[in-house]
């Protein structure tokens, strides 16, 4: 809402299935939710895509532009996961799982999975120790400013 300028009347779902049918069901106007769980009706074309928060445009919907190309910079948000270990773990074993996780993140069947869901797949930079004691805190941050009220 910040991003677009706009005052909407945000509705509450326990979940995005019933978002989604009272979408399609026309009982609200839009849907603010990730492209794994309206990849399928939009596909379909039961609802249209304005846009995907993602900073380049996804391989399973390459005709919906980013938020970017859309007109809204600052709308950015993708969904990430991280491994944590608790803070004195010895380095041999971080870089341990951090070779099985790359591992992990190569094989063909991985890979397949992330584009059935319509998800990115990390880099190789993303998928560092390093990367990720950088990246958290600067999340932290950008969505405490978005959520503060002011």
């Amino acid at each position: 809402m910040k991003a677009a300028g706009v005052d909407v009347a945000l509705v509450s779902y326990r979940g995005a299935g019933s978002a989604l049918n009272d979408l399609m069901g026309g009982q609200i106007d839009g849907v603010c939710d990730t492209a794994t769980s309206l990849y399928g009706a939009v596909e379909s074309k039961k609802v249209k895509a304005l846009a995907v928060a993602t900073p380049g445009r996804l391989a399973s919907l390459p005709d919906v532009p980013t938020s970017k190309e859309a007109g809204l910079p600052a709308f950015e948000a993708q969904g990430w996961n991280a491994l944590f270990v608790p803070k004195n773990t010895p380095q041999p074993i971080i870089a341990k799982l951090n070779e099985a996780l790359k591992t992990a993140l190569s094989s063909q069947t991985l890979q397949g999975r992330f584009k059935e869901l319509s998800s990115v797949p990390p880099t190789a930079e993303e998928v560092t120790p390093a990367f990720v004691a950088g990246f958290v805190p600067g999340e932290i941050e950008r969505y405490r400013l978005l959520l503060q009220d002011k």
